[in-house]
C-alpha cells in the first residue's frame, strides 16, 4: 500500500452499521482465558489461530465465539469498537465510551492489516474458522 495517511481508516457505519445492536454472548472466564493467552506468548509477537479458535496477531486477541478483542491491556465487546485506523505499525482503535482512541503498536504493517480483517469480520457477525 501506498500512502500513509489515514490508510485503514473505518468506522462501524462504514461497515453497514453491524456493530449496532451487536450482542455478545461470551463463556463464563473468556476474559480469564485470553489472560491466560497473552501470558503465554501473544506479546512474543505470535501470529495465528490457537488450539481455543482465537485469533492472535501481536497484542490482539481475536474471539470469534464471543465477539470480544483483547487489545494488549483489556478486552472490548466488538460493539463497544466504534471504529479503527492505522498508519504502519500502530493501530488505533476508537471506543463508544472514550473520546482519546488507544494506540496499540502491532511490530508490523501487515499484522495492522489483519487486525483490521478482522474486526471488520466481526462487526459484519461472520465466523471465523482456524
Amino acid at each position: 500500500m501506498s500512502g500513509n495517511v489515514a490508510k485503514g481508516a473505518v468506522g462501524a457505519t462504514a461497515a453497514g452499521g453491524a456493530a449496532a445492536g451487536a450482542v455478545a454472548v461470551g463463556a463464563a472466564g473468556s476474559i480469564g482465558q485470553i489472560l491466560a493467552l497473552v501470558r503465554r506468548g501473544v506479546q512474543a509477537g505470535d501470529e495465528g489461530w490457537d488450539a481455543d479458535g482465537n485469533f492472535i496477531s501481536s497484542k490482539f486477541v481475536f474471539n470469534f465465539r464471543t465477539m470480544e478483542v483483547f487489545d494488549g491491556s483489556e478486552t472490548h465487546q466488538i460493539k463497544n469498537i466504534s471504529e479503527y485506523s492505522y498508519v504502519d505499525q500502530v493501530f488505533k482503535i476508537v471506543l463508544r465510551d472514550s473520546m482519546k482512541p488507544k494506540q496499540i503498536s502491532v511490530g508490523f504493517e501487515n499484522r495492522s492489516e489483519a487486525a483490521a480483517r478482522a474486526i471488520d469480520r466481526m462487526w459484519k457477525h461472520e465466523a471465523m474458522q482456524p
